[in-house]
């Protein structure tokens, strides 16, 4: 495959040296190569962004293939895998929920003010999902173009300005009248950038809402947090009871920067935790938690919680402790049954009271 590619590269290259100003390797190439060739080096062989090129360029490929098609389509509660994405056909996802499908600009086509021209020129569907695609996969050339003609923005475009650390674009999104919601210090709290989160409560006054914080892996947000809360947070947080919540959460995610803050900032305070359970280390322990999922990008599950907390002495999870977590995990949302308010041997109750 890659020698028939050389050749043909050489057999266009000497025809080029006819000095012929209008030739155009890319679109020769695609125009002349067979469709199997073709399809094998827009798949393997090249690169998304040179693919992109490679399509804008061949006369041939527009003929082909509708416009339309070469954007893909993907489920609106599932995350689309960019590296499915094509040029040539739809891209349907499997969810087996039959939830609404919406469409996806291939962010390759975001690369350029060209391509995403070309994009809009081609029948991509020129809504907020595209502006938000500006944002995430652009330049703020690309953004101010998508503003200038008037397409939909919602508040997803300003939090995906701060969710990829683009104070610059969040700013171009607002001044030029695009929604942010007031939750917005959440985006930059979650996400790890504390400097954005100083800049958006310190200097925007944007307000500090109540967070989840076993899901912050960053200890200067957790002190941030921990110092400017309003309601007090988890500074309120003195007993066993409140502070097993914290960790068997941290726990279930693996989350042990949290949990070895959380314990230090309680210990300067003169409180130590000893509401150590088997339901715990049952979390620490789970191989089908979700949460451990390596496919997914924000999966920072740390494997060594579990020594960790053996060490502050938590002990093993008995049969019934795993009992517990199966059935906390597969209960259904709405549970009318008096099954469900029955107790049990295991941990899950929490440390243990004199009730």
């Amino acid at each position: 495959m890659i020698g028939a590619l050389r050749r043909i590269v050489q057999l266009f290259s000497r025809k080029r040296k006819r000095k012929d100003d209008d030739f155009n390797l890319l679109e020769a190439l695609a125009d002349h190569a067979p469709d199997i060739f073709r399809d094998e080096l827009l798949a393997k062989h090249l690169g998304r962004t040179t693919a992109c090129l490679l399509w804008q360029t061949s006369r041939k490929l527009k003929e082909a293939v509708e416009a339309c098609e070469s954007f893909s389509v993907v489920c609106s509660n599932c995350n689309p895998d960019d590296s499915k994405l094509t040029f040539s056909f739809k891209y349907y996802c499997n969810c087996p929920m039959n939830c609404p499908m919406q469409h996806y600009v291939n962010p390759e086509l975001f690369r350029t003010l060209e391509l995403a021209k070309w994009a809009k020129e081609n029948g991509a569907k020129f809504d907020a999902r595209f502006a938000l695609r500006a944002v995430v996969c652009g330049t703020t050339e690309v953004l101010n173009w998508v503003i200038s003609e008037n397409c939909e923005m919602d508040e997803g475009c300003s939090e995906a300005a701060i969710d990829v650390n683009r104070k610059d674009m969040f700013l171009i999104l607002r001044d030029a009248g695009c929604p942010v919601t007031e939750n917005i210090c959440l985006n930059a709290a979650y996400e790890g950038w504390f400097d954005l989160l100083k800049w958006l409560h310190e200097d925007e006054g944007y307000d500090l809402h109540p967070l989840t914080l076993e899901r912050i892996y960053d200890e200067e947000i957790l002190d941030y947090y921990y110092e400017h809360a309003t309601d007090g947070g988890i500074r309120a947080v003195d007993d066993d009871i409140a502070i097993y919540l914290f960790m068997r959460n941290a726990a279930e995610r693996g989350n042990l920067v949290f949990a070895k803050w959380f314990i230090e900032k309680k210990l300067s305070e003169g409180i130590t935790f000893t509401g150590w359970n088997g339901l715990i280390m049952a979390y620490a322990l789970w191989e089908e938690n979700p949460h451990r999922d390596k496919s997914q990008v924000c999966s920072i599950f740390d494997e060594g919680f579990a020594d960790w907390a053996r060490a502050q002495g938590c002990p093993e999870p008995t049969d019934d402790d795993w009992k517990t977590l199966r059935l906390r995990e597969e209960e259904p949302l709405y549970d009318d049954s008096e099954s469900a308010s029955e107790s049990d041997t295991s941990s899950e109750a929490g440390p243990e009271s004199d009730e």
